[in-house]
């Protein structure tokens, strides 16, 4: 029974799925392929401020309504998260936040995601590839945020861990 509870809480802290975080290649590809429905869930929180984050069975809200949404809508957001393999969504008004992998649990986790929005300057912009800049600089700075821009309104983001 022991074992059983360790092997759930290893596959829950190791992420969304065992393979580990996509490449940047694969995140490029993926974007690109799917660039009109990144679009459209990047689009809808403009409409719905109270909605600030959520996940395939979670949100921030412990209703729709208290979000000032409709049961209808919730579903629209995660039908169209599940297609495009993004696990969670985060609103932060002018950035939005398209989580595609995330392992571990709060602070101490780690994630990798497609965000629209203006540069931050709590992030760290890189020019190449995420997972290359955190291993270079992994030593130098940790609890670090690499953004790495792919077009003028999105960027693909790297928190290590």
């Amino acid at each position: 029974m022991l074992l059983a509870a360790v092997a759930a809480a290893s596959a829950l802290l190791r992420g969304h799925g065992d393979e580990g975080p996509p490449s940047d290649a694969a995140m490029l590809a993926h974007f690109e392929t799917h660039r009109a429905g990144f679009e459209e869930l990047a689009d809808m929180p403009a409409e719905d401020r109270g909605l600030r984050r959520f996940g395939a069975d979670w949100s921030e809200s412990p209703t729709p309504e208290a979000a000032g949404i409709t049961a209808d809508r919730l579903a629209r957001y995660r039908r169209l998260s599940t297609q495009l393999g993004i696990v969670s969504v985060v609103n932060l008004g002018d950035r939005i936040t398209l989580v595609r992998y995330a392992a571990g649990l709060g602070i101490g986790g780690s994630g990798k995601s497609h965000v629209r929005g203006p540069a931050v300057s709590w992030a760290e912009q890189t020019a190449g590839d995420l997972d290359a800049a955190a291993r270079a600089v992994e030593r130098r700075r940790r609890g670090m945020i690499l953004e790495r821009r792919i077009d003028p309104h999105w960027w693909l983001q790297l928190d290590p861990g």
